[in-house]
C-alpha cells in the first residue's frame, strides 16, 4: 500500500478541468482584440489567443486587465488557402481569470464565450474543423 491516507472513492469521483470540459481546446494563435463597453471607458487591448474551443479561449496579452462586465472579442481567424481573406469573428464573452504566465512572459487571460453575432460559431468551428490534427469529429 501506499502512503495514503482518506476516502479512496471521493478521490476517484472527482473530476479534474479537463474532464469536465465539454468543448475539445486547440493551440491556435490568431490575433484578438478585446473591446470594453463605453461605459467602462477602457481602451481596446490586442493579444493572441493561446487555446480556443467553441465555448472559450484563453490568450495571451501585455495588458493586466479583468472585469467583471461582457466584453467584445473580436477574433480574427486566418485564411485556409493562400489568396483568401480573414474572416473578423464577433463574440460576446466573459472573463473567467486573468494570471501572469510566467512561461510566456504575458498575462493569459481565460474567457468563457456566451454569444456569437451571425453565423460566428459555425465559421469558428468550420475553422477548428479544417486545421485540426485530431479526430475531426470531436469539434461540434
Amino acid at each position: 500500500m501506499t502512503g495514503f491516507s482518506g476516502d479512496l472513492s471521493s478521490v476517484l469521483k472527482k473530476k479534474s478541468i479537463d474532464d469536465q470540459r465539454q468543448h475539445r481546446r486547440f493551440p491556435m494563435h490568431w490575433q484578438v482584440a478585446i473591446v470594453f463597453d463605453e461605459t467602462e471607458e477602457r481602451p481596446t487591448y490586442h493579444g493572441v489567443t493561446h487555446e480556443i474551443s467553441l465555448a472559450g479561449m484563453s490568450l495571451l496579452t501585455d495588458h493586466n486587465i479583468f472585469t467583471e462586465e461582457s466584453v467584445t472579442v473580436l477574433l480574427a481567424v486566418p485564411p485556409l488557402f493562400a489568396g483568401q481573406r480573414k474572416k473578423v469573428v464577433e463574440i460576446r464573452a466573459h472573463m473567467i481569470y486573468t494570471v501572469h504566465s510566467s512561461d510566456h512572459g504575458r498575462f493569459r487571460i481565460g474567457l468563457k464565450f456566451d454569444r456569437f453575432k451571425g453565423d460566428g460559431r459555425e465559421l469558428l468551428a468550420h475553422n477548428l474543423r479544417e486545421r485540426a490534427i485530431v479526430d475531426r469529429d470531436e469539434v461540434e
